[in-house]
């Protein structure tokens, strides 16, 4: 699924984008080490994505998201773990609490050391994957999440469902690039 949605993203990328460049992908040992760091397993369709590509590099790939690289990943994810560390040690564990109401099942927490980081803004907002859902909600799912209020809006039932769909999306003319901004935006005739 993920490696036909990825042709179709590139040969988006390729006539409509200028700057951004999809990275080579990683190996399996490279992930690997990066689930053993993170003490998780990728879901399959995250795993597939990253061996055909490790993220994209100069600008936005969804909106004014880029897709990280996993080595960001690990790093980003590290930073979370060690922001609860200090929650933890501190008694404050109540300072993760989120004060969005997400559309659809995400569990109402700024940091989860169950959710995969795989886009981020650069100014602390985050699209992640979750392996930790609520109630509702599934193993997997992505989700938006802003660094103000926390998670906002589950985006798809799973990573590639979704690179699916916004493959599509793109060939569909819902997106286009926008020169001043940099970034991947909706249409709006």
């Amino acid at each position: 699924m993920c490696e036909h949605a990825w042709e179709k993203i590139a040969a988006w990328f390729c006539a409509h984008v200028p700057r951004t460049s999809l990275r080579p992908g990683v190996s399996e040992v490279d992930l690997r080490v990066a689930e053993s760091t993170m003490k998780l397993h990728f879901p399959e369709d995250v795993r597939e994505s990253y061996f055909v590509h490790d993220g994209a590099e100069n600008g936005a790939f969804f909106l004014n998201f880029r897709l990280m690289s996993l080595a960001d990943i690990v790093e980003n994810w590290k930073g979370f773990e060690s922001i609860l560390e200090v929650y933890e040690t501190l008694g404050q564990l109540d300072y993760n609490s989120a004060a969005s109401e997400p559309e659809g099942p995400v569990k109402r927490l700024m940091f989860n050391t169950r959710w995969i980081p795989i886009m981020d803004t650069g100014a602390g907002d985050t699209v992640y994957v979750d392996l930790d859902p609520p109630p509702g909600g599934a193993v997997g799912q992505v989700f938006e999440s802003s660094h103000e209020i926390g998670p906002l809006r589950v985006l798809g039932p799973s990573f590639g469902e979704w690179l699916s769909q916004y493959a599509t999306d793109l060939e569909a003319g819902k997106y286009r690039f926008d020169d001043f901004s940099g970034n991947i935006i909706p249409f709006h005739p």
